[in-house]
């Protein structure tokens, strides 16, 4: 069920950082509800889940699409998931919510991921499912490395994208 319903996933086994730093079971805001059906209906449609989220602080929207992200990741096949801000801490805030889902998810539920690296660069990796979170930032990884510019996701196919802060992004092409 949690394969085919991200929402029963989410109000079931998913643990979210409440704003004492404990660890809850996650609850929709109307916010988070209101992004989520919209997610819901464009993916019922089979169309690419392509969004712009133009936010106010703390709506707790980087909160759902990471849990997302790991549903995504740990429940589906052949996924290549980018996790970036333009500022590394952001992206490192971003990587401690991703793993904090995974890790308070039930053990028999949670696949065993292969290879994790905790920081910015960081992965989350699960050989079984060839799937796997790779955590970036922006600033910085434009690097020029000979004629050939680096950047997030050069020369990967990513098949979700979860980019934050994109107006600060250094070299955004």
């Amino acid at each position: 069920v949690c394969n085919n319903d991200a929402a029963y996933l989410l109000t079931r086994y998913s643990y979210v950082s409440d704003e004492t730093n404990t660890a809850v079971r996650f609850k929709f805001r109307s916010n988070q509800k209101l992004i989520f059906d919209i997610i819901s209906k464009i993916e019922a449609e089979n169309a690419a889940i392509q969004l712009l989220i133009a936010k106010a602080r703390q709506q707790y929207i980087t909160t759902l699409i990471q849990q997302l992200v790991v549903h995504r990741v740990t429940f589906y096949r052949d996924v290549n998931s980018i996790t970036a801000s333009a500022d590394r801490d952001k992206s490192s805030e971003m990587m401690r919510k991703a793993f904090f889902t995974y890790d308070h998810m039930p053990w028999w539920l949670k696949p065993k991921y292969s290879r994790r690296i905790e920081g910015v660069p960081g992965l989350l990796e699960f050989d079984s499912l060839d799937s796997r979170m790779t955590i970036l930032h922006g600033s910085g990884m434009a690097r020029a490395k000979g004629a050939q510019r680096g950047g997030i996701a050069r020369g990967t196919t990513p098949t979700v994208a979860h980019l934050s802060e994109c107006a600060s992004f250094p070299a955004p092409e």
